[in-house]
């Protein structure tokens, strides 16, 4: 049985350990985008019924509380308890019976250093903390977390009245029994280093018993975690792994001199029912808290989350990474991908994204690949820091990628992934159908690489870049009808206006793009262009995206392409 620390706060002992000046934010509100709208309640949202007891679904991120709007506040003031509901909001997609949920924790702006904790509620304030955060800043965690009464969850700040943000991306179905489902457990403290008979700060691995101990059983497959840093005396990173597995290269928590860095996470259960810990330097205490666990066995059931050996995805500081650092959205494949363990059917993600080196102050959000951008935020960073979040996220069942995008600051970006659900035993979907119409002779003149999307009763035929404009594109309500030249001409718009600034301004080749609807007045389009100054002349062509509110646009690109190809095979043509 382990002994049970002291109530003592972690916030308020870690943050006046080692006083260090605070960097203020002129203004917070453009860095985590506003959500302003009402929260109704609703009985129970449609729910993926093939999910097993404790499986997990991911939805689009969704806030459910931002006390800095009208209505949603005050700020968290010190000393009290504030109830937030998170499951059964409409439009949130998270179900009232939902076990537990998958969210991000944001602090913003509270007038003193301190910390949040998180508890299911109805149950007891426990000895630990979510998150850490500094006077005046913006500080985010992730947290899984088992759902209490009436479909909430408590927080508690122990001073400063930092505004709260909370964000759900995905929940756990009620049951028990399935392999690799999940089992909420009231916040437990495993470890803390500033503690005697826990040991000294970190300077070598060392192992971290977390199965047969706080109710956690020897047949766990996973836990899942929330690690903080402090009182380091050199900037640095700390690792987990599963014990006896070799040691990745990756990093769970990156930390500066004298702050107090938190980050949640899923660890594999290694040898002998522990995980590894190492630090980079600094010699930092480390605090290791329990908020639940996965079960284990052979075979996962749908929605099963199954932990691997932290595995780098993408690091835009590498030499093989050709586009650079983050500008604006990017998509990244994230199941499949050889070498790391997570399935091709992977419905959600577990990542540690790490912003590094930004130029200016900004956000990062990870979602679906080709989902309507969300509200919300995953990580917040100021100009020069270097920041890390865990982020749960849905995976694009078509593509199997997560898109990133950066507000601004132009960060390089290292995502590492450390776990996923699974959906194996999922049906596949039904064959779509295809309705085709013969017609004879030429019907639509000067039409290069044509793409052809139907909305409202009309057809908008796209085609490649003419003399005149980037991408043509044809409005048609008759299919039979055929065109000659000039009423052809008559019938022709500009769909993207302004090339995109990644594209060469030299020459007017803009070629195959493709679009498709995504949502109510949310259109996306692909398309193929050249770069300037690849790094191979024969490779210059890249895929880029852009979107518009309406069918036949304008359509506004990214600032920066999707992809560009392998280098050394040729580039990437007609998406």
């Amino acid at each position: 049985m382990r002994r049970k620390i002291g109530t003592r706060g972690l916030g308020q002992r870690a943050v006046n350990a080692r006083p260090r000046p605070l960097v203020r934010i002129a203004t917070v509100a453009p860095i985590i985008a506003l959500l302003a709208a009402s929260l109704s309640i609703v009985a129970s949202p449609d729910s993926a019924s093939a999910v097993a007891p404790g499986g997990y679904t991911g939805v689009n991120p969704f806030r459910v509380i931002d006390t800095r709007v009208s209505g949603q506040g005050p700020c968290l003031a010190p000393g009290t308890i504030r109830s937030v509901v998170v499951a059964g909001i409409a439009g949130s997609g998270i179900p009232s019976d939902a076990a537990g949920v998958a969210m991000n924790v944001t602090a913003v702006g509270s007038t003193l250093p301190g910390f949040i904790s998180a508890w299911p509620r109805g149950g007891g304030r426990p000895a630990t903390s979510l998150l850490n955060y500094g006077g005046n800043d913006v500080t985010p965690n992730n947290s899984l977390m088992s759902v209490g009464a009436g479909g909430a969850i408590d927080f508690f700040a122990n001073q400063g009245c930092p505004s709260l943000v909370v964000d759900v991306v995905g929940w756990f179905a009620s049951g028990t029994g399935t392999v690799g489902g999940f089992n909420g457990v009231a916040p437990t403290r495993l470890l803390d280093t500033r503690s005697s008979g826990d040991g000294s700060c970190v300077t070598a691995p060392r192992s971290l018993a977390v199965a047969n101990v706080a109710g956690v059983p020897v047949t766990a497959s996973s836990v899942a975690l929330n690690v903080t840093v402090t009182n380091s005396d050199l900037p640095g990173y700390v690792t987990l792994w599963p014990a006896g597995a070799s040691r990745p290269n990756s990093s769970t928590v990156n930390f500066v001199a004298g702050e107090v860095r938190a980050n949640a996470t899923v660890s594999k259960v290694g040898a002998l029912g522990a995980i590894s810990i190492f630090s980079s330097g600094g010699c930092p205490h480390v605090i290791v808290d329990l908020v639940g666990w996965f079960d284990g066995g052979a075979s996962f059931g749908v929605g099963g989350v199954a932990a691997v050996t932290p595995y780098r995805l993408l690091d835009t500081r590498s030499a093989s990474n050709s586009e650079g650092c983050l500008r604006g959205y990017r998509a990244v494949t994230m199941a499949g991908v050889p070498g790391s363990g997570v399935p091709f059917d992977a419905t959600a993600v577990l990542l540690n994204i790490t912003v590094v080196s930004p130029n200016a102050s900004g956000y990062v959000t990870a979602f679906p690949d080709l989902a309507t951008p969300p509200t919300a935020s995953n990580l917040n960073f100021r100009a020069g820091q270097v920041v890390a979040n865990g982020v749960w996220v849905k995976v694009n069942s078509d593509n199997h990628r997560v898109t990133l995008f950066a507000s601004g600051g132009c960060p390089h970006v290292v995502v590492d992934i450390v776990g996923a659900a699974v959906s194996s035993m999922q049906p596949a979907p039904a064959p779509a159908t295809v309705t085709t119409q013969a017609v004879t002779g030429v019907k639509w003149p000067d039409v290069s690489d044509p793409a052809v999307m139907t909305e409202g009763g009309k057809y908008y035929v796209f085609g490649s870049n003419s003399n005149v404009r980037n991408i043509p594109v044809r409005t048609v309500t008759d299919l039979a009808r055929t065109y000659t030249s000039n009423s052809w001409e008559q019938a022709t718009s500009e769909a993207m206006p302004t090339r995109p600034s990644w594209a060469r301004q030299n020459e007017k080749t803009l070629w195959a793009p493709t679009v498709a609807k995504l949502a109510p007045n949310f259109y996306v389009m692909y398309f193929a262009a050249n770069r300037p100054n690849a790094p191979q002349p024969w490779n210059p062509q890249c895929i880029g995206r852009a979107y518009a509110s309406l069918p036949q646009g304008p359509y506004t690109p990214e600032t920066a392409p999707i992809t560009c190809g392998i280098e050394g095979t040729g580039g990437a043509l007609d998406p």
